[in-house]
C-alpha cells in the first residue's frame, strides 16, 4: 500500500512539473512570430531566479489577456480624456456608449504583440514596488505575481 500512494505521489508530482513546462511551451508557442519577444524576456532573467519565475507567470498566463482594436477606441479614450479633465461625463454620452458592443471588435492578444522591453519593465517595476514599500512586505512570492505583477487589469490597450 505504501509503495502505491508513493507512485501515485511521484505520477502526481511529475505532472505538475510537466504541466508547468507545458504550460510555458503552449504560451510561447501560442505568441507565434512573437516568441522571440518573450524569449528575449526569460534570456534576461536566466540568471535571477525570482524575476525569470515572476517572468515565466506571466508569460504562461499571457494566452488568456486580450484587448480590442477598432476605430470606436479612439473616439472613446477622447471622450473619456476629456470627462477626466472636466471631472463630468454627460448622461447622453453614457447612455450612448455603456452599451456599445466593443466584443464584436477583433481581438489583439498580448501574446502576439507584447515587447520585450515592456515586459522587462514592468516586471522591475513590479519588484521595486514589492521591495520598496512597506504595506507590501508581508507579501510573499505566489501573492506578488497575483496583486502586483499583472501588467494589465482586464482587456483595456496596454499602455505605460
Amino acid at each position: 500500500m505504501k509503495n502505491f500512494i508513493a507512485v501515485l505521489l511521484l505520477i502526481h508530482l511529475s505532472a505538475c512539473i510537466g504541466g508547468q513546462q507545458n504550460r510555458l511551451q503552449f504560451a510561447l508557442e501560442f505568441a507565434g512570430e512573437n516568441r522571440s519577444e518573450l524569449e528575449k524576456v526569460l534570456q534576461y532573467y536566466k540568471d535571477d531566479e525570482e524575476k525569470y519565475k515572476a517572468a515565466c507567470f506571466l508569460i504562461e498566463n499571457m494566452p488568456q489577456w486580450y484587448g480590442y482594436e477598432g476605430w470606436a477606441l479612439d473616439s472613446l479614450h477622447t471622450i473619456i480624456a476629456k470627462a477626466y479633465k472636466e471631472d463630468y461625463l454627460p448622461a447622453s454620452v453614457y447612455r450612448e456608449w455603456s452599451s456599445f458592443p466593443f466584443y464584436s471588435f477583433p481581438k489583439v492578444y498580448d501574446s502576439h504583440i507584447i515587447t520585450a522591453g515592456y515586459l522587462i519593465n514592468n516586471i522591475d517595476l513590479a519588484f521595486e514596488v514589492w521591495k520598496k514599500y512597506p504595506w507590501n512586505q508581508y507579501l510573499n512570492f505566489d501573492d506578488f505575481c497575483e496583486l502586483i505583477l499583472p501588467y494589465r487589469l482586464g482587456d483595456e490597450p496596454l499602455s505605460d
